[in-house]
């Protein structure tokens, strides 16, 4: 499908979906803004707009500058974290192969999430010309937004993925983010909900101490039922896995292996088996090997 179609049938898809958006094929005005919401944008997403429009104007668009200097608008100390060209690398390499950009503002049926602000964009394939897909880009975490999150998980959350998320707080897989990566925090959740342990109330948050919530609560009531009918199918401790991703199975943490630069092996769980399988050894090389195959599937 060419670039321009297929960027049209995802923002029409995203609007049919409940978003409401708006490409930053232009500057956005005071009304265009008004028209996304009756709220203040976040800085964040007022800055990412800004610098686009400047860089657009002199027709040299950096969008990994971009999103590091948008996410800098909280966190600061974020520039010297991602000098290095290793650091969040896929991201980077995937943000290099961006062809379009809409800010975005609500989110489809089946997710929730108090921060509504996002960013919409069509990345086209490394190899193949013609094939593009698309990712959800939200508002960065700050540092306040990880502390409590950790502090719910009682869990240093990885290294790698903490600077993810200082930089998008969460991200979606495709434009209904039926497929996600979890963000962080009250940004991002029903904090009453993840507090309290209302964990049917976790449900549909993308975030991750809601996932951790929903997961535990989930698997402990499938062991009570186990218990109940003199059987034991589980074949892993689920206790011990913290989710952040879900696409065709959910990803988990190890939080019993901690590596000594702060990282953790990431699982794959099989809900059908009720077993982990090791995959990874932290959330770099995962996001290298699963977010783009899964966004491009066999193309």
């Amino acid at each position: 499908m060419k670039c321009e179609a297929s960027w049209q049938a995802a923002l029409d898809r995203s609007v049919r979906a409940g978003f409401r958006v708006h490409p930053l094929d232009t500057a956005l005005t005071v009304t265009d803004w008004s028209h996304l919401s009756a709220e203040e944008p976040p800085l964040p997403v007022r800055t990412f707009t800004e610098l686009w429009a400047q860089q657009s104007a002199h027709h040299v668009v950096d969008p990994w500058h971009i999103l590091v200097e948008s996410a800098a608008s909280v966190t600061p100390t974020l520039r010297d974290e991602v000098v290095e060209p290793s650091a969040l690398g896929p991201l980077r390499s995937l943000l290099a192969r961006l062809e379009q950009v809409a800010v975005v503002f609500g989110h489809p049926g089946n997710w929730t999430s108090p921060d509504q602000w996002g960013y919409l964009l069509q990345v086209r394939h490394a190899q193949r010309a013609g094939v593009y897909a698309h990712v959800l880009l939200h508002p960065p975490a700050s540092a306040q937004n990880l502390a409590q999150a950790e502090h719910v998980l009682a869990f240093p959350l990885p290294r790698s993925y903490r600077r993810f998320l200082l930089l998008t707080n969460g991200l979606g897989l495709g434009e209904r983010e039926a497929s996600y990566v979890c963000g962080a925090g009250p940004q991002r959740a029903n904090w009453t909900a993840v507090q309290l342990n209302q964990w049917l109330e976790c449900a549909r948050q993308h975030e991750v101490s809601a996932s951790w919530r929903e997961f535990q609560g989930t698997y402990a009531y499938e062991r009570i039922m186990d218990r109940e009918r003199g059987e034991d199918t589980f074949q892993s401790d689920e206790s011990a896995l913290i989710p952040f991703a879900s696409t065709y199975e959910q990803w988990c943490f190890d939080r019993t292996r901690p590596d000594s630069s702060g990282e953790y092996p990431i699982v794959l769980w099989d809900h059908e088996l009720r077993e982990a399988t090791d995959r990874y050894p932290q959330f770099d090389a995962w996001f290298a090997r699963e977010v783009e195959p899964y966004l491009f599937g066999n193309a």
